[in-house]
């Protein structure tokens, strides 16, 4: 059955629903549940009446691989869940009842694996289905796309080629910087003092077309003031092979890094002497825009003041009202709701319900942790599941049965 995707605009939120194949199933397949990201879903089980209900169901510990970060999505593709986990990128099918873990695979470390800088911060996985079977696409930090059998988590027999690093499949791996026109080692990667190139997010697959980007250095504590470019890259979905070069022209780099003239990091917020924020509250929120219009329709702070500040000796007698947690989290949007996930004023981690015309808060349910990148909803076997991602560990929430 093909996906049906309704589009609405209620209260300034443009909603388009997931995959949807029955009420017994639907599906979550990409970080933002489609490829224009709107994190919404048509599963309607959970409702702002039974939302304090919702209780663990299962949960999933990445601690056997490494995992520390918190950043991927899992994606429901045909009755699996799929995601990535540790530094290593592992790739994990889990079933989605239960949180068993139903096959792992992981790349052969590398030099170029082990400098990348964005090794612990997998988004989770790209996905097709290649004439009839179901194919799991991950890219690697240390710069490798691979193709996978969903079924089974083998590499793809007549995808890619043969890697010229001891170890590494015959077949369903691509070396990315074989097509970028720098030089490099197989194993090694592109000289330092050239650059470095990475990846984070998993490719997305378009017309049979598998789209790879790329990531440098973190956003935040350059090192660089230069780098290779970030060449997009496209590849046969069947294959792995790459389609007609562009024209591309580099300048040959100085090896010059920022470090040779200052060093920068990052530090706490600034504070008045007596501890209250200098910056203005809300110190977080949320903003429903009409999309139509660009009309503010309304704000509310996201979370709650944190009882450190509330409980300030300067502010004693002040009503400051709620100026937000200062916390980022994810959100969904369903049919009936916008769910946000942030804390309490005494840091406990919560996802609320909101009404999507008004803001208004309508239930909370307090939850093992919370994450800033990730919550979805999905339906497997007529159970609708929050899949929240609690530092290395993935947490279902369900109803009670």
């Amino acid at each position: 059955m093909k996906a049906i995707r309704l589009i609405t605009c209620t209260a300034g939120l443009l909603l388009l629903s997931g995959a949807a194949w029955s009420q017994d199933m639907i599906e979550w397949t990409t970080l933002g549940n489609d490829f224009a990201h709107t994190r919404s879903t048509t599963a309607d089980q959970i409702t702002p009446e039974n939302f304090g209900d919702l209780e663990v169901a299962w949960v999933w510990d990445g601690a056997s691989f490494e995992a520390q970060g918190d950043r991927s999505t899992p994606s429901l593709i045909n009755g699996r869940l799929y995601t990535v986990a540790g530094a290593r990128r592992h790739v994990v099918a889990i079933d989605p009842s239960t949180g068993a873990t139903l096959w792992s695979c992981r790349e052969l470390d590398t030099r170029r694996w082990s400098y990348s800088k964005r090794a612990d911060y997998g988004k989770g996985v790209g996905n097709a289905n290649i004439d009839g079977r179901d194919v799991i696409y991950i890219i690697s930090p240390g710069f490798f796309p691979t193709a996978l059998d969903a079924a089974t988590g083998q590499p793809l027999e007549g995808f890619g080629g043969q890697v010229p690093v001891e170890g590494f499949p015959e077949t369903g791996v691509v070396d990315l910087l074989a097509d970028l026109d720098h030089p490099y080692d197989p194993y090694e990667g592109i000289p330092l003092e050239r650059g470095c190139i990475t990846a984070s997010s998993p490719p997305i697959v378009v017309n049979d077309v598998v789209v790879v980007g790329n990531s440098a250095e973190q956003g935040y504590n350059q090192s660089r003031i230069e780098n290779v470019p970030g060449d997009i890259l496209g590849y046969d979905a069947r294959t792995l092979v790459s389609g007609e070069e562009a024209d591309t022209y580099y300048e040959e780099p100085t090896g010059t890094t920022l470090s040779r003239y200052a060093t920068g990091a990052g530090g706490p917020t600034p504070r008045h002497p007596a501890g209250i924020p200098l910056w203005r509250p809300p110190y977080s929120r949320i903003t429903a825009i009409n999309m139509n219009s660009g009309e503010h329709l309304w704000m509310i702070p996201a979370g709650y003041t944190p009882d450190r500040i509330r409980d300030l000796p300067a502010l004693a007698g002040v009503d400051i009202g709620n100026t937000g947690s200062g916390a980022v989290g994810p959100m969904v949007v369903t049919g009936n709701m916008l769910i946000y996930g942030n804390v309490t004023g005494d840091g406990a981690p919560h996802p609320f319900a909101l009404d999507k015309m008004s803001g208004e808060e309508l239930a909370r349910v307090e939850v093992p942790a919370i994450s800033r990148y990730d919550m979805s909803y999905r339906v497997f076997d007529g159970r609708q599941y929050a899949i929240l991602q609690t530092g290395s560990s993935l947490t279902a929430m369900a109803l009670p049965q």
